[in-house]
This record gives C-alpha cells, structure tokens and sequence, in this order.
C-alpha cells in the first residue's frame, strides 16, 4: 500500500520544536522534568497569545505544564490545523516526488498562530 507522506493526504508529520521557532517561542529547554520551571514559563507565555481563541479547559493547561508529552500534542494539533487551513510552507515542486515517499515535516507560516482561528478548512 502506498502512503503520500507529504503532508497533502490525511497525515501530517509535525515538529513541535520547528512550529515554536515558526510562532517566535523558545524552542528549547522544556522537555522532561529537568524543564518543567520552563515548560511553565512557555504553556504560560503561549497561553495568553492564543487566549483569544483557544478555548483549553485548566486541566489542558495543567497536563501541558505537567508534561512535554501534552505540550507538544496540543502544538501538532494546532499544527495540523495550520495545515488544513493553508498555512503551512508549501513543499517546493522539486521535492514533492520524494516527500511522498520519505515524508515532510509541515512548517507553519511565521506568526500564523495568532490568526489560526480566522482561517476556516477547505471544504
């Protein structure tokens, strides 16, 4: 079975480090018990950007401070938000043969983060 691993089918190859750098957050530092002062510092910082509209429940919160693992769950899913609604790089066309087969990591547009809640998924 062939799978298109570009990012253009129904799977999306995410990476939480490149989407913070992308969205101008510290990308760095947060991970395992030895970050959690900076993981809270970070959900922290990345709660009041997106406090306008992303509505996360205190204990979404909470599990994003408590561990890199939800942390960067809840990043691959705005990631693949992003993808949906377009605003991720495109892949060059001299790549696309091989991101089908090998894969590519989908970028968010710098500073999408802000205005993801305005773009609506293509039909």
């Amino acid at each position: 079975m062939n799978i298109d691993r570009s990012g253009e089918g129904k799977l999306v190859e995410v990476y939480p480090a490149a989407a913070l750098r992308r969205w101008h957050l510290p990308p760095t530092g947060y991970k395992r018990s030895a970050g959690s002062g900076a993981r809270q510092r970070l959900v922290d910082q990345f709660a009041k950007i997106t406090s306008p509209w992303l509505a996360l429940s205190s204990e979404g919160w909470e599990a994003c401070q408590a561990s890199d693992d939800a942390f960067d769950a809840l990043l691959a899913a705005l990631v693949a938000l992003a993808k949906a609604n377009d605003r991720c790089d495109s892949i060059p066309v001299e790549h696309q043969a091989a991101a089908r087969v090998e894969g590519w990591i989908a970028l968010p547009h710098r500073d999408s983060l802000t205005d993801l809640p305005r773009q609506s998924p293509p039909p």
